[in-house]
């Protein structure tokens, strides 16, 4: 009962109005931001929402969204184009409302001081982790944030990860950004030697 209670303990169902629904690379990357104060109060990182996305009986099923970020009554969440559902978010306009449950999820459970802290994300697999690098920066928590694609469009957030003061490594296949290769290549340089305590966070397809 307990898991079960810190899994749905504040969530709730709500309409929440669309102040952004802004297109970061045409017909694939978008950030949507939602005016809805009842869930901004007490999302933490690591949680999701489920939305919406029309408001008809088409798709019958909501989608699953990680909370990107939280600025005082809003919620960012970042999605990529995948499907119809995705597809019909993607033309959902500001002033409109959208149907959703949440903040869903235990989130993530943040480290004591003197913990190694690496943040690994692949492609739209940063959505979670920049809030958690928010809040780890709030706690004066040291921490190196790795970001991996396929190619230089699908680096999400280079900047915002920067100006939060961590340390930031790029990594894309083809080599058009940062290190040629895979971001677990940039994670194997900085396994911890024996005795060194490490904890790693990991979304995406890192």
């Amino acid at each position: 009962m307990g898991n079960v209670l810190n899994y749905f303990g504040n969530m709730v169902q709500t309409k929440a109005e669309i102040i952004e629904n802004r297109e970061l690379l045409p017909a694939t990357y978008y950030q949507l931001s939602l005016k809805v104060q009842r869930i901004a109060q007490v999302s933490k990182p690591g949680q999701f929402l489920h939305i919406k996305v029309n408001q008809g009986i088409f798709p019958l099923l909501r989608r699953p969204f990680s909370i990107h970020r939280v600025r005082r009554e809003n919620v960012d969440l970042l999605y990529k184009i995948r499907g119809k559902g995705t597809k019909i978010l993607s033309r959902r306009k500001r002033g409109q409302y959208l149907d959703l449950i949440g903040p869903l999820g235990k989130g993530y459970k943040l480290p004591d001081k003197g913990v190694r802290i690496i943040l690994v994300a692949g492609g739209i697999g940063v959505a979670s982790l920049y809030f958690l690098a928010e809040e780890l920066t709030q706690r004066s928590l040291p921490y190196i944030t790795l970001i991996g694609g396929k190619k230089s469009e699908d680096i999400l957030c280079r900047d915002e990860f920067k100006q939060l003061g961590g340390v930031v490594k790029i990594s894309t296949e083809d080599g058009s950004l940062g290190r040629k290769g895979l971001v677990t290549d940039l994670l194997q340089e900085l396994l911890p030697t024996p005795h060194c305590y490490l904890r790693l966070w990991s979304d995406g397809n890192a």
